[in-house]
């Protein structure tokens, strides 16, 4: 699980991703602050009834932090020439994992940001903008 500084705000700035959270046990998440332009946080497991019910009554406080799973779970792999397409795209930016950007192509440094790159590509149209730490559409 990739725990940096990075994809946490890759996770936080991707609004679309943290609109389709189904909250449940053994996702991870994590409360924001800010001071100046300094982020402190602290990723946590859910694991109780009472952590679930304070996320859903104060949803805005608390944000998604995807494991691998759930990032692979959001390409829709079911039609079949679509699937081979995704996937040789796939293949393609794998061999870019550096987290240099080179041209079009997805790049991460860890296969969490890999892949939510490759998500919020293929979904939304967006790209990661490490200088600004922002999704911009593309």
């Amino acid at each position: 699980m990739d725990k940096s500084l990075e994809y946490i705000k890759m996770c936080l700035e991707a609004k679309e991703i943290q609109k389709i959270w189904k909250i449940a046990d053994s996702d991870f998440y994590t409360t924001i602050k800010r001071k100046d332009k300094t982020l402190s946080y602290k990723i946590l497991i859910l694991n109780d009834w009472e952590s679930r019910h304070e996320i859903i009554d104060h949803r805005s406080l608390f944000f998604w932090i995807p494991r691998l799973d759930q990032i692979q779970d959001m390409i829709d792999w079911t039609k079949w020439e679509c699937r081979i397409i995704k996937k040789a795209q796939f293949e393609m930016h794998y061999k870019n994992i550096s987290g240099e950007q080179k041209g079009t192509f997805v790049c991460g440094k860890t296969m969490e940001q890999l892949w939510l790159t490759f998500v919020m590509s293929e979904r939304y149209s967006k790209a990661w903008d490490s200088e600004n730490e922002e999704w911009k559409t593309t």
